[in-house]
This record gives structure tokens, C-alpha cells and sequence, in this order.
């Protein structure tokens, strides 16, 4: 209860006035879908919490339920500023709730259930797997698939927008950019703007700027968008002190985060008149996007579309260069895979180990070749076994404990 109060009563992350959505809105904002999901997992410990009390499930959806309220109409009257009500929050938080106490019931229910039920759970459970893992690459491909394999090059054409919707203008001053083979001269400040006929895969952007912008949010150096749409298809922007590099993947149009690259630290130092040249320089295929920079500071980074690359679309609060990436990438899997092994030692089925691990294992291998998404790293399949292998060895030794004290009580 503490740390929901604090993420949503505490004055922190709140949004400027224009920004804040209308009130009790049940699809709110551009990454909606992202903000359901994580209210969900927000509300998944505090159903567990009380499941563990031996609360009944209706009895945990009623205090969610009341606890949202009171949450929401706190926010409906400006408490914390910066923050407003939404319908969707009540009935997202009130799922999770549920979730969580159905959790604990399930985790009670497989101590007791027999061979055959708990094969079906195994089964089904494999189904999930790979229903996630088919979904994070779809979602990670191309809005039109059929037109991103077109080889006939796109148009490159100057946009009707005079500024980026719904960003700021950057004070600094942009000599030049690039798409494809298209070059564009400018010698002033705020972002250029071009309109580009179809996506187009693979492709090569860049920007030259001077200065810095003093802003510390999101400001648009490039920015490159297909006809009638005011989003960007790819954009090139200063974030912080940072080069940021975004490409509009299907989750965009699903309400979830857009994985992206950065350079760190490229703007630290600068000032509004810096004079010296800044290039940023953008490559992007179906399955990889890479960003570097060149001139007054060097840098580069990259990141590849996998299929495991779903914990990144359902969360906008770490990135994947951040420190702690790596750490809820595992995490991410091991959520995936551990109850995998659990299962296929309870229910005492080698053909169904076999049947859900192939599964799994035939849908990566398929994914990329379908999708045009990068293969799992080593790594990500490293701990996805990993996963299943505990998860096995601590199912086994806790039904051994089972049983001796079964024998005990007899005794």
C-alpha cells in the first residue's frame, strides 16, 4: 500500500497542463496499453498480500477496488498537480488485485492437484509462453510488413508541418541532414521535418547541429514521417544531454513503449552558440537499429529486435541501456520459464518437458525468419533454460519435503 501511495500520490512525474488527458478517460495517452499493464503489476503484490490472508477473490477485487477510488479521487482533485483520474486505472488496478489473489489459489491448488490436471496447467502454461514471446516480435515489427520489404527506394519530400506536433523547438542551430540518399541544407535553429512515402528497410539518417538546446526534455533534431500521419517513423532527437534514436514499430500503435537507442552525455558541455559540429548518424534494418555520433563527441550504440525483447514494450521506466536492463531482462525470462520447470516436475510427464521446451524453443528459432527480427542472443537462451532448470530442481525437492512429511504424519 506504502509504495502505491507513493507512485501515485507523491508529487513526481506529473504533466504539464495541456498534456494531461481528459478526465476518467479509459484509453489515455499514446502508450495507454503500457500504463494498463503496468497498473496491473502494480496491484499484483497487494492481491497476493491479502490472497495470503486467506482473503477470498471477491473479497480482494471489493478493497482494490475501493482503494483505486480513493486513490483516483484524491488525483480528480488536484492532489498530487500534474496528475489526473482515469477509469482505466480503476479497473486495471482492480484486475491486478485479482490477479494476484488468483495467484495464491493457484499456488495452493497445484500442492493438490493430480498428475493429469497438473499436465493440462503445463501444457497451457507452454501456450502462454509462446502466445508472449509471439506477440513481443510481432509487436516489434514493422507497422506495414509488406511495404517495408518493397526494394524500390522511397521519396523523400519536405513536410507540411512547420514544427514537430506536441514537441519542442530546438535553439540550436541544424546545418544539414540526410535520409537515404535525399540531403537537406538548413542553417538555423529548430528540427528539419521530412515526409517519407513508405517505410523503408534498410535505412541510413543522419543530422549535423551546433549549440544545444536548454531544455532538458525531448527536443526533435529530425524528424521523418509517413503521409497523413503526424507520429514519427523515425526520429532523431536530443533527450537530456543525450542523442536518441526511435523508429515506429507496431507497438506505437498499440498504446506500448518504443525500445530506443542512445548515445549518452552527446550534449554535455555544450552551450546555445557552440560552434562546433555535432554529427548524428542513424542505421536501420528490420531486425537492428544502430546511432552514432560523430565531430565534437564520439560515440555509438545499438540494440537488436528479438523476440525476448518484450519486457522493454510493457514498462517506459528503464531503458534498455540503462545499468538495470540486463538484471529485468533476466528477470523478465526467468518469470516466463520458471514455472515452466515447476510444472513439468509436478506433473511427472517427460513428454510433456519435452513437448513445452520444444515449443518454446522451435517458436525462437522460427520468430526471426518470419518477423525479420534478430535471433536470441546466447545470453537470453542461456537463462531461459537456466530458468527451467531450477525451477525443475525446486519443484522436485520441495515434493520430496512434501512427501517425507506426509510419511511423518502417517508415522
Amino acid at each position: 500500500m506504502a509504495l502505491i501511495i507513493a507512485a501515485t500520490l507523491l508529487p513526481f512525474g506529473g504533466m504539464a497542463a495541456e498534456q494531461i488527458p481528459p478526465a476518467w478517460c479509459v484509453r489515455c495517452g499514446s502508450l495507454w496499453l503500457t500504463d494498463v499493464i503496468s497498473n496491473v503489476a502494480m496491484f499484483v503484490p497487494f492481491g497476493v498480500a491479502l490472497g495470503l490472508r486467506c482473503w477470498t477473490v471477491w473479497r480482494v477485487a471489493v478493497v482494490s477496488l475501493l482503494f483505486t477510488v480513493g486513490v483516483e479521487a484524491l488525483q480528480s482533485v488536484g492532489l498530487p498537480p500534474g496528475r489526473s483520474p482515469a477509469l482505466a486505472d480503476v479497473m486495471s488496478n482492480t484486475v491486478g488485485g485479482v490477479l494476484g489473489a488468483l495467484l495464491v489459489f493457484a499456488w495452493r491448488w497445484q500442492r493438490v492437484a493430480s498428475r493429469v490436471q497438473l499436465r493440462v496447467v503445463a501444457l497451457g502454461w507452454s501456450a502462454v509462453v509462446c502466445a508472449v514471446v509471439a506477440w513481443s516480435g510481432y509487436m516489434l515489427t514493422p507497422v506495414t510488413r509488406l511495404e517495408a520489404m518493397r526494394t524500390v527506394s522511397a521519396s523523400v519530400t519536405p513536410s507540411a508541418f512547420g514544427h514537430v506536433p506536441g514537441h519542442g523547438w530546438y535553439e540550436g542551430t541544424t546545418d544539414s541532414a540526410f535520409v537515404g540518399t535525399t540531403r537537406i541544407k538548413r542553417g538555423w535553429s529548430g528540427p528539419i521535418i521530412q515526409q517519407l512515402a513508405f517505410e523503408q528497410f534498410p535505412m541510413t539518417a543522419g543530422v549535423t547541429v551546433r549549440g544545444t538546446d536548454p531544455l532538458y526534455g525531448q527536443i526533435p533534431l529530425l524528424f521523418v514521417h509517413l503521409p497523413n500521419d503526424s507520429s514519427a517513423w523515425l526520429q532523431l532527437a536530443k533527450h537530456g544531454n543525450d542523442v536518441e534514436l526511435t523508429v515506429l514499430r507496431r507497438a506505437s500503435r498499440w498504446g506500448l513503449t518504443m525500445p530506443s537507442v542512445r548515445v549518452p552525455q552527446a550534449f554535455g558541455g555544450r552551450t546555445v552558440d557552440d560552434a562546433r559540429p555535432l554529427v548524428v548518424t542513424a542505421d536501420v534494418t528490420t531486425s537492428v537499429m544502430r546511432l552514432r555520433t560523430m565531430g565534437a563527441y564520439a560515440g555509438a550504440d545499438s540494440l537488436a529486435f528479438t523476440p525476448l525483447l518484450g519486457w522493454v514494450l510493457i514498462q517506459p521506466l528503464v531503458g534498455t541501456d540503462s545499468p538495470f536492463a540486463w538484471g529485468i531482462s533476466a528477470c523478465w525470462l526467468l518469470a516466463l520459464t520458471l514455472p515452466l520447470g515447476w510444472l513439468y516436475a509436478r506433473c511427472g510427464s517427460l513428454w510433456i518437458a519435452v513437448a513445452g521446451s520444444a515449443s518454446v524453443g522451435g517458436l525462437l528459432s522460427l520468430l526471426p525468419v518470419a518477423f525479420g527480427l534478430a535471433p536470441a542472443s546466447n545470453t537470453d537462451m542461456l537463462i531461459l533454460a537456466g530458468g527451467a532448470a531450477v525451477g525443475y530442481v525446486v519443484s522436485r525437492s520441495s515434493a520430496s519435503t512434501d512427501r517425507a512429511a506426509v510419511r511423518q504424519l502417517k508415522t
